[in-house]
């Protein structure tokens, strides 16, 4: 505005606004078209070709909550294009083992059944037919809170 760049009536309208975007585990269906996105930028600025996805990596993508939201997914896409990153080598050190793999398939299965009760551990005991005790020591291993999908 001192430079006369932008129009001073202009500056205080935007702040009338305020947008809530949601967290990027509450929108696990953007996943994948966003870090295809990224992966395909990295691949670019980086002028290597845009490497095949593995099994592995598609896992991580659907079963990570991504606390780094779209940084995170960001900096995992780069890793992958530049081939630094675990899951870009399919099968060497540093990749989960089938226990990791299926306590990773485990917990996103508790998580979804929590988004698509609304947090209510009841409605999603029964929808998993799970046993009372049996979900939440499974919650507990995972460090899942029922409270953490109610709506605000």
């Amino acid at each position: 505005m001192a430079q006369g760049d932008f129009r001073a009536d202009l500056f205080h309208r935007p702040s009338g606004v305020t947008l809530h975007v949601p967290a990027l585990a509450a929108r696990r269906g953007d996943i994948p078209r966003l870090f295809r996105h990224f992966l395909i930028e990295a691949s670019r600025r980086h002028d290597l070709p845009v490497p095949a996805l593995t099994a592995l990596t598609l896992a991580r993508l659907q079963s990570h909550d991504w606390p780094g939201n779209l940084r995170e997914l960001r900096q995992f896409a780069e890793g992958i294009a530049s081939g630094v990153s675990a899951f870009a080598m399919g099968g060497q050190t540093g990749d989960p083992g089938f226990t990791e793999m299926v306590a990773s398939y485990e917990a996103e299965i508790l998580r979804r059944s929590l988004r698509l009760t609304g947090g209510n551990a009841s409605r999603a005991m029964a929808g998993l037919r799970l046993p009372r005790k049996t979900f939440y020591d499974k919650l507990a291993r995972h460090g899942i809170r029922p409270r953490d999908f109610r709506p605000n």
